[in-house]
């Protein structure tokens, strides 16, 4: 579903949640992510996620 993006796209991810989806985002292109949720342990398991995945 990812297969049309540009090169840098800015995306906005609102309820990321631990962010799976984040990372595949960012693994399929080198753009700009933000990535919102209102539960401070899912954003603390993303940023695991983010160091895990580089």
């Amino acid at each position: 579903m990812l297969k049309d993006l540009p090169a840098n796209p800015r995306v906005l991810d609102i309820g990321c949640g631990p962010g799976m989806q984040t990372i595949e985002v960012a693994e399929q292109s080198s753009g700009l992510i933000e990535a919102l949720d209102g539960r401070q342990p899912f954003l603390d398991q993303l940023k695991l996620n983010v160091k895990k995945f580089g």
